[in-house]
């Protein structure tokens, strides 16, 4: 009996023991991500209990403040939680829907600001050109612009003059001004103002208009980085930390980590019209998981909330390159507005007031589900006698190998805008259609519909076929075109091929309207690089139609000429171009500048060759600078120079450097180059032997330490032409001196020298 009640009163004990709780020690991972190590807590059976609030410092710390106290990690909702005995992890899987969203970008974000500087310039092109019956005519086009902090003034001219036999002095003779304005770009808002001549804005069924006045404009450019058609974002969700990678049309967009929970990508794909997004998943424990997606992105939408205006107020310009001033009396205004009603439809409006001329229109762009855009947009225009209605209906679908455009615009004749004043040919009823598929072999084909039906004259009926093949390094291409109103056809076929690396030759036949067969064959050479020469010929098989031209490219202007016969006439040209630029208290020669330019200096060294994003572009002049033109606007370019040709004793600091222009501006682009006036000293010691490897060096008194190499010898820049060395090895010192003449090229062994070492 007594037996028995000792083995009951052990087995209580160990079963009480059971159930009273054991404190641990345990690391904590929140969905495969390790949160913390070491954490207390008390567990018993099935619950695992912390004063410690885990989850504040996580993703999950919204859900976090609602707990306090002593908390049941393993009895919260949406948290399962699991105990691994062997490697002392408490394991915590939390529903998707505590997660908050994550954001991540595939768009990589351009941190420059644009340069602004101060300067002025001459675009000039002089074109000589002589006709039958030995009349020649000069026109010499000039673009003077001035640029600075407050903006960009420029006014471009044409000079022409006659001579020769029948000179026609009075036809357009003289100086001729196109356009001189004012303009202001403010970058941040994305928006100008200009004063001066002007066109007006395009709302898709309104016809632009040359003026004199103000101008208040969006103007998207300015922010290259900012996108204003929609675009979009590809969400998803992993419940374990991930791989996530996106291919758009197969092409990889983005690859990159998300933590657990759900996660949204904006992206910025640089395909236009209907595509496939697949998104790809990958857990840290391997498994794959993809989805599909199809989207349209349509440039001619403006995303949600975003807003285009032009605004114009002045009076009209007429004879356009016939007059310099002559301008209008009465004062118009024309207002275009765009608004981004939502992702897939955008609003447009369009207004035009002035002499004796009402107009008001409105329009709408909408994405139908993905199937393309339509557009609709309907106007009323009236003057003091009489109005009329216009309506236009327009749709564009673009898949990734084929795409359809169509447009029907029609108008009543009574019908006025501003652009009637200018006597413009008013046409009842216009309609285009264009359509066009891309196999995968390097064929395309496509067919265009163009009807034509003005009030007055002979209404017009195009239709027009083509087709285009490339090989590996020739083309072949067709096309067919029928005039329904004239029962004519024409056609062309034009083969083109190599001849070397540096040779094309082109074979073009063509029948036209007539029925008149014609053969053309030419063969060119173009320029290689940014600069050089390039020439082309060309001979009509079976007349003596011909024409040769060729052309020189340099560093400070752009030459060309040619002869030519086409039987009915004949006759030469010559041509120059190029740009005089005043900036940075620097005056420089170099081609045109449609846009931006830089000024590269390369620390007064000559013949430094320059490269533009990789591509040789020139080399410095005798004061080590090249004017570089042909630079976008608000775009990143990567300007550098190659150093290899460079002399060994020339210091190179840097050799690559990143600009951003702003419009119609230049930049100067420093490469710090300069003369080492170095040498090797060798050094020993009293005995001959070398002076320790990693001693340490100074000269002339300056703090840039230098460090002895092995065999005694030092590497010194900065040398003059008397040098006293300090160096320095624990405890020991010793001074020398020498003497150094340069040697150009060149970086002399000097010594060896010896240094009597003494105890600090």
């Amino acid at each position: 009996m007594r037996k028995l009640i000792s083995v009951t009163s052990l087995l209580g004990l160990i079963f009480c023991s059971t159930l009273r709780a054991e404190t641990l020690f345990l690391d904590v991972f929140l969905n495969g991500v390790k949160v913390k190590e070491l954490v207390q807590f008390e567990h018993d059976q099935t619950h695992f209990w912390s004063d410690d609030n885990i989850l504040q410092t996580t993703s999950l710390a919204e859900y976090a403040t609602g707990l306090s106290g002593r908390i049941d990690y393993c009895a919260l909702n949406a948290i399962q939680c699991e105990y691994d005995v062997y490697t002392q992890r408490l394991y915590l899987t939390a529903e998707l829907g505590l997660f908050p969203a994550q954001r991540i970008s595939s768009i990589t974000k351009n941190n420059l600001l644009p340069t602004k500087s101060s300067g002025a310039l001459l675009n000039y092109d002089a074109y000589l050109r002589d006709f039958s019956g030995g009349v020649q005519t000069l026109d010499l086009l000039q673009q003077w612009r001035g640029f600075g902090n407050y903006g960009i003034v420029e006014t471009t001219a044409n000079y022409r003059h006659y001579f020769g036999n029948d000179a026609q002095s009075g036809t357009n003779q003289g100086l001729v001004r196109y356009d001189s304005f004012w303009q202001y770009n403010d970058e941040t808002n994305m928006r100008f103002w200009r004063v001066g001549d002007m066109v007006s804005g395009s709302s898709g069924w309104a016809r632009q208009v040359r003026m004199g006045g103000v101008k208040f404009s969006r103007r998207f450019e300015l922010d290259p980085q900012f996108v204003r058609y929609p675009y979009p974002e590809f969400a998803g969700s992993a419940v374990l930390p991930s791989d996530v990678e996106i291919f758009i049309n197969s092409s990889k967009l983005y690859a990159g980590q998300v933590a657990p929970g759900p996660f949204i990508l904006d992206s910025e794909p640089t395909i236009t019209g209907l595509a496939t997004a697949t998104i790809v998943t990958t857990d840290i424990t391997g498994q794959a998981v993809s989805r599909e997606v199809e989207f349209y992105i349509a440039p001619d939408l403006l995303r949600k909330g975003v807003l285009d205006y032009d605004l114009n107020l002045g009076v009209l310009r007429q004879n356009f390159g016939i007059r310099s001033f002559d301008y209008g009396s009465s004062t118009i205004g024309i207002a275009d507005l765009r608004y981004g009603l939502s992702d897939t439809i955008t609003l447009g409006g369009h207004a035009e007031v002035g002499a004796g001329i009402y107009n008001l229109g409105g329009g709408t762009d909408f994405n139908l589900a993905n199937l393309g855009v339509i557009s609709l947009a309907t106007a009323y225009g009236k003057n003091e006698q009489h109005g009329g209605w216009l309506g236009l209906f327009g749709y564009r679908f673009q898949a990734r190998n084929w795409g359809v455009a169509f447009k029907y615009k029609q108008q009543q004749q009574t019908y006025q805008d501003i652009g009637t004043t200018q006597l413009v040919l008013q046409n009842k009823r216009e309609i285009q259609l264009n359509a066009a598929y891309s196999f995968n072999n390097g064929v395309s084909m496509g067919v265009g519909y163009f009807a034509l039906k003005p009030f007055d004259g002979q209404s017009r009926r195009l239709l027009s076929i083509f087709y285009n093949q490339s090989f590996e390094t020739a083309s072949l291409s067709a096309s067919l075109n029928w005039d329904a109103e004239l029962s004519s056809k024409s056609f062309g076929i034009n083969v083109s091929f190599p001849l070397g690396n540096r040779y094309r030759a082109n074979t073009n036949v063509q029948k036209d309207t007539k029925g008149k067969m014609n053969a053309l064959v030419s063969v060119n050479q173009a320029r290689v690089g940014n600069q050089g020469l390039r020439w082309a010929a060309s001979a009509v098989v079976g007349s003596g139609d011909y024409s040769v031209s060729g052309g020189w490219k340099g560093r400070a202007a752009e030459y060309s000429g040619g002869i030519y016969d086409r039987g009915d006439s004949k006759g030469y040209f010559a041509q120059a171009s190029g740009a005089i630029v005043w900036a940075e208290n620097t005056l420089l020669l170099g081609n045109r500048i449609a846009d931006a330019f830089a000024i590269v200096s390369t620390g007064g060294l000559a013949n430094v060759p320059v490269v533009v994003e990789n591509q040789l572009v020139g080399e410095s002049d005798s004061n080590g600078l090249l004017l570089v033109t042909g630079l976008a606007s608000y775009n990143p370019v990567n300007i550098g120079i190659h150093t290899k040709p460079l002399p060994i004793d020339i210091n190179v600091v840097n050799d690559r450097i990143t600009i951003m222009t702003a419009a119609g501006h230049g930049a100067k682009v420093n490469f710090e180059l300069y003369q080492t006036y170095a040498a090797i000293v060798i050094v020993q010691d009293e005995d001959g032997k070398p002076i320790p490897v990693g001693s340490i060096a100074t000269i002339n008194n300056e703090d840039s330490p230098y460090f002895v190499g092995w065999d005694g010898e030092l590497y010194l820049e900065r040398l003059q032409s008397t040098n006293t060395v300090t160096l320095k090895n624990g405890k020991y010192s010793c001074v020398i001196s020498f003497n150094y003449e340069v040697i150009q090229n060149d970086i002399p062994v000097l010594g060896p020298y010896v240094c009597d070492a003494k105890e600090n």
